[in-house]
């Protein structure tokens, strides 16, 4: 394996609800196998820090990247798919090792919750998934392993979550088998990714369209909208309200799209267009399918740039759908 160390710390965003520290907490980025991961180092004081990087650095020369996370916690992506076409998915940022540093739980919720089966075969990110979907309410997160039997699943199990990223573990295969057991239980993939950069240098540039949302560790499933509605028993219904949710984003007549848009002052007009951006399509694309001229497309698209602070397409959905 290789590890490739850089020495400098650096502050990094999105901290402040994995973290006590915050964004303030310093960390330091180790380059694994092509990857940079960042390691927290637990202090937000730069001599502190740097002395626990040096501790870093010397581990990972001969240590392993399970080893590197026995000793300190590292920054991670976790972005859940949930639709093909267009593809959409939510993401947020977590940690290994989250219970030394994990801001206090809120208060538990008494109601029903969902057993939802967890196929990680990398034992460090298996343990801060359940530790973090745990916290979420409505949820009950089980370990599968690297990969239980079929019939295995069936028993009690509401919903699935697999790492369709991991090399270890052939998504497309299980969910098809698991489909035909138990074509009752959704089966959901997710990626693993070192930062929310990655999320978006994958998606990007796709020419059926994306959907990209930032939320709070405890938001991360929301668009199974638990637990005000009962999970749908059928696939067909779950992937009718997941879309509506993504849909909704950009609908002005919904009240959560008004909140969405509201911090930039952002017309009607103006969402229509972000939201044929976020379907993939071209400028006489949009012109027709919202009934106006290209010419009238590229002037709102300046004033979308000027309003988002964002200087391509790409940066302007990326910008909106974070807030």
């Amino acid at each position: 394996m290789s590890i490739e160390p850089t020495q400098q710390t650096v502050r990094r965003k999105y901290l402040a609800p994995i973290r006590r520290l915050g964004d303030q907490e310093l960390a330091v980025r180790l380059r694994v196998q092509g990857r940079d991961w960042h390691f927290l180092l637990g202090s937000e004081r730069q001599a502190v820090a740097q002395s626990r990087a040096t501790e870093l650095l010397r581990l990972a020369e001969s240590g392993t990247l399970a080893a590197l996370d026995q000793k300190a916690s590292r920054e991670f992506t976790l972005a859940v798919d949930w639709l093909e076409v267009p593809r959409a998915c939510t993401y947020t940022t977590l940690c290994t090792n989250p219970t030394a540093q994990a801001p206090q739980a809120p208060p538990a919720v008494a109601s029903p919750k969902v057993k939802l089966a967890l196929l990680e075969p990398e034992v460090s990110l298996r343990e801060a998934l359940r530790f973090w979907l745990g916290r979420i309410p409505g949820f009950d997160p089980v370990d599968l392993g690297q990969g239980p039997a079929i019939r295995e699943i069936r028993a009690g199990i509401e919903l699935v979550l697999c790492n369709a990223s991991s090399p270890y573990v052939d998504f497309f295969a299980l969910r098809e088998a698991w489909r035909r057991a138990a074509p009752e239980i959704p089966v959901l993939g997710y990626s693993i990714l070192p930062s929310s950069d990655d999320v978006f240098s994958q998606m990007s540039g796709g020419h059926r369209g994306y959907f990209l949302r930032r939320r709070l560790p405890s938001e991360i499933l929301e668009p199974l909208g638990l637990p005000l509605e009962p999970l749908p028993r059928a696939a067909d219904l779950l992937q009718q309200r997941v879309r509506r949710y993504f849909e909704d984003l950009f609908s002005p007549a919904e009240p959560g799209a008004a909140k969405q848009a509201a911090p930039y002052h952002l017309t009607p007009r103006e969402l229509d267009v972000l939201s044929a951006l976020q379907r993939g399509l071209q400028d006489k694309e949009i012109a027709s399918a919202i009934g106006i001229s290209p010419q009238t497309v590229h002037t709102h698209l300046k004033r979308i740039f000027e309003k988002l602070g964002a200087h391509t397409r790409t940066e302007a959905v990326m910008k909106f759908l974070q807030k």
